[in-house]
């Protein structure tokens, strides 16, 4: 199962992750925050139980770090999703403002329009997170290995540059050493290929 790629990936916000890996963790993340708001007695009084607090510290830095490598799959730069956190606070601070002047109609106005830039901003980030990423080596690196038959095949080099040097095996070989620390590949797999690549 590709969403737990995320979890040995924990705090990793470089290179890139493929639609699967994504889904499936959001998915573990959905369940996994249910789960505890349902079996943390989660209720008007206690809105937010200790075993919710507990899933949220252990799935939010994995969640951000794929979100990040998803939209870098997609070409465009993580800091995207720091513009949600921007947006979030524009539009809290303008509701907590709006409570303290008793109503003030400009500020009840600039809250409403924050809170439905960041709507349609939120809307407008799931295009990049549902389609499929480059198909080539893009600012962020080469392509997620997403299938069995991209684990085995051996890495290309992604680079004219590394070509034109002659140190391709050697860029391959390291393909295939980030692949078995990221998990993908197993030892034996990492083994059979540069074993291939060496002959």
């Amino acid at each position: 199962m590709q969403g737990l790629i995320a979890f040995k990936r924990y705090y990793d916000f470089t290179g890139r992750s493929g639609r699967a890996e994504y889904w499936q963790f959001m998915a573990i993340f959905a369940v996994t925050l249910t789960l505890s708001a349902v079996l943390g007695g989660m209720s008007e009084a206690n809105p937010l139980p200790m075993l919710t607090i507990l899933a949220l510290l252990g799935t939010t830095v994995p969640m951000y770090a794929v979100t990040v490598r998803r939209l870098h799959d997609r070409g465009i730069t993580g800091w995207a999703v720091g513009i949600v956190w921007i947006l979030n606070g524009v539009s809290y601070t303008l509701q907590d403002m709006l409570v303290t002047s008793g109503g003030n109609v400009l500020i009840n106005f600039l809250s409403k329009a924050a809170t439905g830039t960041l709507g349609l901003y939120a809307l407008a980030m799931l295009y990049p997170l549902i389609m499929p990423g480059d198909e080539k080596a893009n600012a962020y690196g080469p392509p997620p290995a997403t299938t069995e038959s991209d684990r085995a095949r051996p890495a290309q080099a992604h680079t004219p540059e590394a070509q034109a040097q002659g140190d391709d095996r050697l860029s391959q070989i390291e393909r295939l050493a980030k692949l078995r620390q990221d998990g993908i590949l197993t030892d034996a797999e990492f083994e059979q290929q540069k074993a291939a690549l060496l002959q």
